[in-house]
Formats: structure tokens, C-alpha cells, sequence
């Protein structure tokens, strides 16, 4: 469990709704008294991830919408790391001064693309694994001991 800022979550209204009892979920969940769900939902404690999926589970619903203020606050944390990151590229860009910089160097949305194969390298190679397939069954037949 990390005790970085919490945010909001709808734990307790979840549960409110639900029917159910801080001590049924602390139950279900393991622990010997409702403390620790009482931390949960007032924001003071984070769950850890294996205890976040289980709320999911029990709540029907996911983790990032249970703890929604958690969830917004790593979106926030991850564009400003985004921005940050352009902006470094943009500076070593002009420090370079070379138009070719970006042949030389690729960003860091670049290489989370999927890489596109053409359709006849994807026949060749799975050619070859039934080649190779073949060929090693044959192999294993004729080592084996005849009955």
C-alpha cells in the first residue's frame, strides 16, 4: 500500500448502494475489522492493486471508475510527462540544428506504433514455421523407439 494523495473515489456510495456493510466487504476482502475500508473510502489510504480489483469485482465495476480522483490525477501526471517529453525533443531538436534530426532519432509516439508487416512477409514466415514444424515432427518419428 503507498501513501502518496489519495483523491476521491465512490467507494462508499458504491457500497451504500449495494447494500452492503463496511464489515461485509472488510469479510470478503480478508481483513479482521472495517478500519481499513473505512480508510479506503474516506480517501486516506490506497488499497493495493490486488485489493483494488477485488472492490471491482465486488462493486461490478472497474478500478479507474472507483477511484476516479486517483484515476485523473495519473491522466494529469502522464500529460504533463507527455508535454515535458515534446518539449525536451523539441529542444534537442533546435540544439542540433539538423534537419535530419528526425531520421536520426524517433519520438517516443513513434515507437509505441505498432509496426505494420506486409501480408506477403507474414505468409513467408509462417511458411517457414510449418517447414520447421515438419521437419522437426519428422525428426522426433524417426528417433522414436519402435514398439
Amino acid at each position: 500500500m503507498t501513501t502518496t494523495p489519495k483523491g476521491k473515489n465512490h467507494l462508499s456510495l458504491v457500497r451504500k448502494k449495494r447494500g452492503l456493510g463496511q464489515k461485509q466487504i472488510a469479510v470478503l476482502l480478508g481483513h479482521q475489522t472495517s478500519n481499513q475500508i473505512s480508510r479506503y473510502e474516506r480517501g486516506v489510504k490506497l488499497p493495493s492493486f490486488e485489493t483494488a480489483l477485488k472492490l471491482g469485482i465486488i462493486y461490478q465495476l472497474p478500478a479507474h471508475v472507483l477511484f476516479y480522483g486517483f484515476y485523473e490525477n495519473c491522466l494529469d501526471k502522464l500529460e504533463n510527462n507527455k508535454q515535458s517529453i515534446s518539449a525536451k525533443e523539441d529542444s534537442m531538436r533546435q540544439a542540433v540544428g539538423r534537419s535530419d534530426f528526425d531520421e536520426e532519432f524517433c519520438t517516443f509516439t513513434e515507437k509505441l506504433k505498432p509496426i505494420r508487416v506486409p501480408e506477403s512477409d507474414l505468409t513467408k514466415a509462417r511458411h517457414h514455421i510449418a517447414d520447421l514444424i515438419n521437419s522437426r515432427t519428422k525428426k522426433m518419428n524417426y528417433s522414436l523407439p519402435l514398439q
